[in-house]
């Protein structure tokens, strides 16, 4: 279950990373959610949301399954705008050139896919880092 935008954060342009410290009961259930990296309370709250919703793989120590807490970042992140329609921009063209180039056209920045991502604190306290997917939503 992805995070919902917060309409306020969408028409604002807010964008950032919610960093979520996460307890994962022996089940694979959230048991307990805490803000450990905040952008604003909206996009927070829209992150534990959706976080509230998911299942994990439970955490494992000598085989058996183990309730632990993990780190979970959720990016909110916003599609480029689209360029406002309005009269054209002027055409130039380089002396000797005769492709025509257009002036005052920003480059779009590149498209950027982010994967959730999470730290596992073990029980023994040592810290890992793997790509992060929820088991299934509930």
């Amino acid at each position: 279950v992805p995070a919902q935008y917060p309409q306020a954060a969408s028409d604002a342009r807010v964008e950032g990373t919610v960093v979520l410290l996460v307890t994962v009961s022996e089940t694979g259930a959230v048991t307990n959610v805490e803000v450990a990296e905040s952008v604003t309370p909206e996009l927070d709250a829209a992150a534990e949301a959706a976080v509230r919703r998911w299942l994990f793989e439970p955490a494992r120590r000598d085989g058996k399954a183990v309730a632990a807490r993990i780190l979970v970042s959720v990016p909110f992140v916003l599609p480029p705008l689209e360029p406002a329609a309005g009269p054209e921009a002027p055409v130039e063209t380089a002396p000797g050139d005769a492709s025509p180039t257009t002036s005052n056209s920003p480059a779009a920045p590149p498209r950027r896919l982010r994967g959730l991502e999470s730290s596992l604190v073990s029980v023994t306290g040592s810290v890992m880092r793997a790509p992060f997917s929820p088991k299934a939503a509930r």
